[in-house]
């Protein structure tokens, strides 16, 4: 696009996020659908404002590379290590069942048996980026139902992989010889970037954040990000899963909440604009000629989707209340089948109206999540009377802190050992990271109140007194706000009070 042109794209987007997204939030149809309705608007089977659709969905899935870099920042090593069992478990059993069924089913419909292969493998997929969003504004993100969800959908980014390595085999172009020092170099760039990732990100954002400029730390984000994306697409890789990396090796640091706070708005903003251009991309010339048969594809596709997923679930113990919403949640076609199917169509693999068929079904699958979750909301809220008991032990321990501690100097320090005696989970804000490491309390980069829907506690303890007469009357997030003056005997622990001398 030239300058002007993308310009003009930029204020359309914005124009069509702005008009769409509160008008589907007051239908009560939630901002994914609002998205893609407006890119159906915008895009050239609506006004015919915007036509090249292609690469406006190229830029758009560094939204998917965002989120997927937030997700891994949530998800530190030792957590990664205990849903192996449902990524390389249910994972693998929902790409495998799925795949199968529906290439049989492709069969069925004239495709040739390669075709159908590559079909069926693009159809399991589902959204990354439909799936993670409507989990977070379910709240679904630390349930048992959401944390298969992810297990599912990150053995579904691994999976990306092997499919496109398959496409030229099932196409009968691949070498006579297979190329064994290209995949070994390959494999040495990307344990070179683990290495590196795990002994070099830490010290370069401690210098970083030395600097106290917030925006040279939100500019060293971006080129992280970016950078593990870039990396990862020239190895021939998935760039939500460099990301993804990237964040699971910063996980644990002390920077994670900042790193977290810096690229929200960009991967807010990208995620819209990849909806949107998944709305435009929507062919409904193919759509009014096959009606019929896309309206059945869409229907198949869905209903064989979730009864393999709600029998995964099952069979895995989820509860019959969540069963339902992961089914559903993962229940549309995906991203990925535009990368695929696009790389079988250049190998020769579709036939006729085939390769456009496949991708209006994959779209208008993605349109249907949004109400079929909407649906099995209302649907479960008046299948149950009351919340549902649950005795059950974490499927995934909860590490979120009962208690923030604003500031360590000595009384903080005193703050933060009585509570851990007590055994609280506590977290410790402070500025000079240099004071808290070594003392054995986690800490994060960063002041209290922009990270408190992030860290999530019910507690919050300031123990610096101009923090609390600067914040402390005009925010009150926690069921407690503790605060201290000068001396240790204008103490209070009733919540809000005056601020004492």
């Amino acid at each position: 696009m030239e300058g002007a042109d993308l310009l003009t794209a930029g204020v359309l987007f914005l124009f069509a996020a702005v008009a769409a997204v509160p008008l589907a939030a007051r239908l009560g149809i939630g901002a994914v659908l609002g998205y893609l309705l407006a890119g159906i608007a915008i895009g050239p089977w609506g006004l015919g404002f915007i036509s090249d659709v292609d690469e406006i969905l190229h830029f758009s899935e560094l939204g998917v590379v965002f989120l997927m870099f937030i997700i891994g920042l949530e998800l530190n090593p030792s957590r990664l290590w205990q849903l192996r069992r449902s990524i390389f478990g249910v994972g693998a059993a929902q790409v495998l069942l799925s795949a199968a069924v529906l290439a049989g089913l492709l069969m069925l419909a004239d495709f040739l048996w390669q075709a159908a292969v590559v079909g069926g493998i693009g159809l399991a997929m589902s959204s990354t980026a439909m799936a993670l969003q409507l989990m977070r504004e379910k709240g679904m993100n630390r349930s048992e139902s959401g944390q298969l969800g992810f297990s599912v959908l990150l053995f579904q980014d691994l999976a990306v992989i092997p499919a496109l390595a398959l496409v030229p085999l099932l196409a009968g172009s691949a070498d006579e010889h297979f190329d064994w020092f290209k995949v070994a170099m390959k494999v040495l760039a990307f344990a070179v970037m683990l290495i590196g990732g795990r002994y070099l990100l830490r010290p370069v954002f401690r210098f970083i954040a030395a600097s106290g400029v917030r925006e040279v730390f939100t500019a060293a984000t971006l080129l992280l990000v970016l950078s593990a994306a870039l990396f990862m697409d020239a190895l021939g890789l998935s760039m939500a899963l460099g990301t993804f990396i990237a964040g699971v090796l910063l996980a644990e640091s002390e920077y994670r909440h900042e790193l977290e706070n810096a690229i929200d708005p960009f991967k807010g903003l990208l995620l819209g604009l990849f909806f949107i251009s998944v709305g435009m991309s929507l062919n409904l010339g193919v759509l009014y000629t096959h009606l019929l048969w896309v309206a059945a594809s869409v229907v198949i596709l869905v209903v064989i989707k979730m009864l393999t997923l709600y029998l995964l679930a099952r069979l895995y113990g989820i509860r019959s209340s969540e069963r339902m919403q992961f089914a559903s949640v993962l229940s549309q076609g995906g991203e990925f089948a535009f990368v695929l199917f696009s790389t079988a169509s250049s190998q020769r693999l579709f036939q006729g109206d085939q390769m456009a068929l496949l991708l209006v079904t994959v779209t208008l699958s993605m349109m249907t999540t949004p109400l079929l979750m909407k649906g099995i909301d209302k649907w479960l809220s008046r299948r149950l009377n009351g919340p549902e008991e649950n005795d059950e032990k974490p499927w995934v321990e909860d590490d979120k802190p009962q208690v923030i501690v604003v500031g360590f100097g000595r009384f903080g320090q005193v703050i933060a050992r009585l509570l851990m005696a007590n055994k609280m989970r506590i977290t410790v804000l402070e500025r000079d990271i240099g004071a808290v490491f070594g003392i054995g309390f986690p800490p994060f980069l960063g002041g209290p109140f922009r990270y408190m829907d992030a860290l999530g506690p019910g507690e919050m303890v300031a123990t610096l007194q101009r923090l609390a007469a600067l914040y402390g009357p005009r925010y009150a997030p926690c069921e407690q706000l503790v605060r201290m003056a000068e001396r240790r005997e204008h103490f209070w622990t009733n919540g809000e009070t005056d601020q004492g001398n």
